[in-house]
């Protein structure tokens, strides 16, 4: 016969009654002083508890049972060790402790990690023609928070142009890959390629390079097309979106979606890894064009002066996310 000591509450006072609980075969007994109760063992209830608090037994009758020998109601009750584990492991703060930051650790690392490979998953699944709808609309977007008209001249643009449908005949891309040229008080000195095979370049980064130089910076623009990385941050931005909307219940987030795309170019919000893919991409789409890839190197160089980055420096970065100036530089110079 098994059994532990009590307390009863019969649910309509709060007087308290210490008893005796015993159970024998299916019956659960309850004495100690004029009370004497009996039960069906199955029809008595445990509660969920928290740490090492008490457990507590909701009887049939409407009466509580209230023990602190949580091994023992285990025993008597008949209760399972899973159950009996959980109910320990709630008691002792550093293994809840550690259980919290697991839970935390793996949903930074599903953040990190899973929905950007999810999310590549989807981008290379979407045909390269619906993709290329995108563009218009995409452009539509930015065009009406970031750029303004171009005011380069067409003699001006017309040999970048050139530049441009050559080296995107050289690497192989679909001719629907077009430049536009714009402005941006914003973005100054910049190139952007948006989902959908649209490159930018603002008007600003023609006067500041040198035409050989800006060739190379649109060679690295066409890495980004060619890796799809629009279409890929994109996905990215929303899934995380999304899931941050299911888990707080963050509304913003979704709100977020339909203006994601001038605030991605913002923030210039390519991940370091799609950079190494298109400076790859670029140094190898320029000696495969008969230029050379120190054009790169030159057009960074600049680039980092006028944003009074120490080109030489591994300290900042070019760009909040950009691989560090120097490394790209060097990069650029040793693949000649």
């Amino acid at each position: 016969m098994n059994g532990f000591d009590a307390d009863y509450f019969d649910g309509r006072s709060s007087r308290c009654h210490p008893v005796r609980a015993t159970v024998e075969g299916t019956r659960l007994t309850v004495a100690g002083g004029e009370l004497a109760l009996e039960f069906g063992r199955d029809e008595v209830r445990v509660l969920p508890t928290v740490g090492h608090t008490p457990i507590r037994m909701a009887l049939p009758d409407g009466g509580l049972l209230v023990a602190s020998d949580a091994a023992a109601v285990d025993e008597s009750l008949g209760i399972p060790a899973q159950a009996g584990l959980a109910r320990r492991l709630e008691s002792h703060s550093r293994a809840i402790v550690f259980a919290l930051a697991g839970v935390v650790a793996g949903g930074w690392a599903v953040y990190l990690y899973a929905i950007p490979a999810m999310a590549d998953r989807v981008a290379r699944s979407i045909p390269a023609a619906s993709e290329a709808a995108l563009g218009p609309d995409t452009l539509a977007a930015v065009d009406a928070v970031l750029f303004t008209p171009s005011k380069l001249a067409p003699e001006v643009s017309a040999p970048i142009a050139e530049d441009f449908r050559g080296l995107v005949a050289s690497a192989g891309l679909p001719p629907s890959t077009r430049l536009e040229f714009r402005e941006s008080k914003v973005l100054g000195p910049n190139a952007v390629a948006l989902p959908g095979g649209i490159v930018i370049v603002t008007d600003s980064l023609v006067g500041l390079v040198e035409r050989r130089e800006l060739a190379a910076v649109l060679a690295h623009e066409l890495g980004h097309v060619h890796e799809r990385h629009g279409a890929r941050a994109l996905l990215r931005g929303s899934l995380r979106a999304l899931v941050s909307a299911a888990v707080m219940g963050d509304l913003g987030a979704l709100a977020s979606l339909a203006g994601s795309t001038p605030a991605w170019l913002l923030q210039a919000s390519y991940s370091r890894d799609f950079e190494d893919e298109a400076d790859a991409f670029a140094l190898d789409l320029l000696r495969r064009a008969g230029r050379s890839p120190s054009d790169f190197a030159a057009a960074l160089r600049r680039l980092g002066k006028a944003r009074e980055i120490d080109p030489d420096s591994d300290t900042h970065s070019y760009w909040s996310t950009h691989p560090g100036l120097a490394e790209r530089i060097r990069r650029a110079e040793e693949a000649r």
